[in-house]
């Protein structure tokens, strides 16, 4: 198992840092989290955030 993740963490690259701001009822927020991008999948992730709400996604 541990070969076939080793080998999955090789094909999709290392993370990187997504950040965004949003709003909720107590306020304006910054969040981040960490997403592993596969190719074109950068703009499918910021579409997917602007799409819920999520506005300046910034991947780095």
């Amino acid at each position: 198992m541990r070969t076939v993740i080793n080998l999955l963490d090789k094909y999709l690259g290392r993370p990187r840092l997504v950040e965004f701001d949003y709003h909720d009822s107590r306020g304006h927020h910054h969040g981040r989290c960490y997403v592993k991008c596969l190719g074109r999948s950068q703009h499918r992730i910021e579409r997917a955030l602007r799409g819920l709400g999520y506005t300046n996604v910034r991947i780095d």
